[in-house]
Formats: structure tokens, C-alpha cells, sequence
């Protein structure tokens, strides 16, 4: 303090500056001496603490339960060295009011106040009390956690039912192995439009992939149906167009099944002839046995309700060959379009030699086949639930095996 300033011209009077201490809405006080005797309290720390008797007590003697509790170690730290120390949401537990000790949150700092001569003679502390604020945060921290572990357990009941729609198990067959496999994107909820399913009907071998739009136990409930109804048809001995037509006839009785796609795919499992119906479906992606790869040709059907007809191809596979159907979860990006050539996607790419080879050499467990093919294909894990179906057809007794 500097002996010669005018004070009262510069600071202001000693009534005025005594009156805006007094009316300072955050907490002030000042301590004295090593051992931190109060010297003001404003009326907010009064407020505070009601029974704080006035200036002369020493700290530890209003707070003996604070002993321990780090605070004075900050208050002789500043006192020792002169640098300022601050907390945010300081836990401290005390009796502040008399009704015994309670648990309250402060934001504060503690700074040091000097003599004329520049020495140290105490530390002044302004701070806040913020534990509504921090019961608050913590409040709505349990709810969140609530909220997750409720979407975790109805996630969880998704992922049972979805599994209980899906086909249990791909068909064992002579002349071909096969695989599926369905993988949950992080944002959905386990439960979704997509399926796949697998038909053997003596030589020939049905191999299906359908994608319902939306998300969610509706989306599942809608594919429960069109699976069963495509299904039937199959089982029936039906051509591929008309169980598609049967299906497209059945979709008007099944409410949120328009625009649902389909790529059905029939396999002569002694000739290795592949018929196809991609009816608004991505189309089959084929891996030669030379390591090349490319996509069919889209057979030119619509999706369920499109009442565009159900145009079928046809492919020859040779022996290991393989082939995938599935759904555009595999390949679809936000904001980037999908369209009719998905090589040409900068996020997806064909199957590279070395590695198309190299499950040719190593004859892949089926159980693994389709995740190979997913991490092949896809550089980007998909945004989207997706479903994949793989063969690959095999040397002897032309058997398929999936790759």
C-alpha cells in the first residue's frame, strides 16, 4: 500500500469501499498471518455461515473439520510463495451453518495480499458455492447412464429377436458351402429390415437377400413376413419370377413393405448357371477364381410396389468362382449417392488379388468367409446394419464353397 496515495481520490472512500465489499454478491473474507486469522467477511460468506462469530478467529478454529481436507495447504502455499491458487468444483465438508457437516462444491481463488514494503501479510479467498449447480450435472449424469443402461437392455431384446427372424442356420448341401453373416451398424438398434435366407431344393440352390426400408421392431416385423412369404413360394418349386410376383401380390396386406428390395438368386448346382432378380437390389458381386472381380449386371427390376416386373439374368460361374449378395448397408455413405456402378464409390473398392487368392488357397471356414469378404470390400465399417450371402463354387465334384 503506498503511504503517500489519496485514497480516497483513487480507491474511493474507506465508507464507500467498505459498503462495496459489503455488497459483493460472490463470497469474500480475508485472512492475516500464518495462521490465517480472519480480519472481513463480507455479507455473502456471512450468509454462508451464519455463526461466524466476526474478524479475529483463525480459520482452523471456525473450520476444525477442514483439517485435511487440502484446503489450508492451498491457503499456506500462497501465504509461502505468493502465487495465486484456484479450484473448480473443490469438494469440502464442513459445518457451515450449524445444522452439523454437509457436503458443498466451491469454485474459488485464493490470492495474495502484500505490505507497502511488498511482503506478504495475508491471503484473501473470493469464492462461489456451486453445488446446486454441480447436484445438477450429477443428476442428469444418473439419468443419462439410466437412460443408456434402458437402451442397452432394449438393444440387447432387439438383437434376441432379430436373430429369432433371421434363418438359424445356411443349409448344408453336396456341391456347395455356404455362409451369412449380419452385422449391426453402432447407430441402429440391433433390429432392422434386413435378412437373408437360403432355400435348397435338390440341384438347385435359392440364395436370397431382402432389405425392408427403416429401422427398428416394425422394419423386423415387416421382414418376418416378406421372408416367410418369399420363403413359401421358393419351397413351392416356384420360378424365381413368380415368387417374386406372389410376394409383390402379398405386400399390399403387409403395411410398411412398399419399396422393400429383393435380389434373389438360383444356382444349378450341376451346370454352375445363376439366374438372378435384383428387383431395386444392389447387384451380386462376383469373384472369378483368377482373382478378378466385377458386379453383375442389374437384372432391371423394381422394388416391392414399383409394379415394374421382375427381369431375370443369367451367369455362369465356373469352378471357384464366388459370388455375394447384400444389402446396400455395405456400402452406402452419407451424403454420397448410391449409384447403379458401386466400384466407383471412393469408399468402396473391389476384392484385392492377393487376398481373393489367398482365401482361394486357404479354403476359408465358412464361419469366417463373409467377414473376410466384409473387410475386403468395404474400407469403411458400414453405417448401416448389413447382410451378406457368399458361395464359392469349388473343384471336384463341382461343389461351391463360400469365400
Amino acid at each position: 500500500m503506498a503511504p503517500d496515495m489519496d485514497w480516497d481520490r483513487k480507491v474511493g472512500t474507506a465508507e464507500d469501499v467498505r459498503r462495496i465489499f459489503e455488497n459483493v454478491p460472490a463470497m469474500l473474507v480475508g485472512l492475516e498471518g500464518p495462521d490465517h486469522r480472519f480480519v472481513a467477511a463480507n455479507a455473502a460468506y456471512r450468509t454462508l455461515s451464519p455463526t461466524f462469530v466476526g474478524v479475529g478467529q483463525l480459520a482452523r478454529e471456525v473450520y476444525p473439520e477442514l483439517e485435511g481436507q487440502q484446503i489450508y495447504h492451498m491457503f499456506d502455499r500462497v501465504y509461502q510463495t505468493g502465487e495465486p491458487q484456484s479450484g473448480s468444483e473443490w469438494r469440502l465438508q464442513a459445518d457451515f451453518d450449524g445444522s452439523g457437516i454437509e457436503e458443498r462444491f466451491f469454485d474459488f481463488v485464493v490470492t495474495p495480499r502484500r505490505r507497502a514494503d511488498g511482503s506478504i501479510e495475508g491471503v484473501q479467498i473470493l469464492f462461489d458455492d456451486v453445488t446446486s449447480r454441480v447436484r445438477e450435472r450429477l443428476a442428469a449424469e444418473a439419468q443419462v447412464e439410466e437412460l443408456s443402461e434402458r437402451y442397452r437392455h432394449v438393444r440387447d431384446s432387439a438383437i434376441v429377436m432379430q436373430q429369432a427372424l433371421l434363418a438359424p442356420s445356411v443349409p448344408v448341401v453336396s456341391g456347395a458351402d455356404l455362409t451369412a453373416q449380419y452385422l449391426v451398424a453402432a447407430r441402429d438398434t440391433a433390429a432392422g429390415g434386413d435378412w437373408f435366407d437360403t432355400v435348397a431344393l435338390g440341384d438347385r440352390l435359392v440364395l436370397i437377400v431382402g432389405d425392408v426400408v427403416g429401422h427398428g421392431v416394425e422394419a423386423a416385423a415387416v421382414m418376418s413376413q416378406l421372408r416367410t412369404a418369399l420363403r413359401m413360394q421358393v419351397w413351392a418349386g416356384h420360378t424365381i419370377v413368380e415368387a417374386l410376383q406372389a410376394v409383390e401380390a402379398f405386400h399390399d396386406q403387409v403395411p410398411g413393405s412398399t419399396s422393400a428390395t429383393i435380389c434373389v438368386g438360383s444356382l444349378d448346382l450341376a451346370t454352375g448357371e445363376f439366374q438372378y432378380c435384383t428387383a431395386g437390389h444392389p447387384p451380386p458381386l462376383l469373384v472369378t477364381a483368377d482373382a478378378k472381380s466385377r458386379y453383375l449386371e442389374p437384372s432391371g427390376g423394381g422394388p416391392l410396389g414399383s409394379a415394374t416386373g421382375f427381369p431375370v439374368r443369367t451367369e455362369m460361374l465356373n469352378i471357384d468362382d464366388s459370388i455375394m449378395l447384400y444389402t446396400d448397408g455395405l456400402v452406402e455413405r452419407p451424403g454420397r449417392p448410391l449409384g447403379p456402378a458401386q466400384q466407383n464409390s471412393p469408399n468402396w473398392r473391389q476384392p484385392s488379388p492377393a487376398a481373393a487368392a489367398s482365401s482361394s488357397m486357404r479354403r476359408p471356414d465358412p464361419s469366417t468367409a463373409c467377414a473376410r469378404k466384409h473387410s475386403n470390400c468395404c474400407c469403411d465399417p458400414p453405417v448401416t446394419t448389413t447382410t451378406s450371402h457368399c458361395l464359392r463354387h469349388n473343384a471336384g465334384s463341382r461343389r461351391r464353397r463360400c469365400a
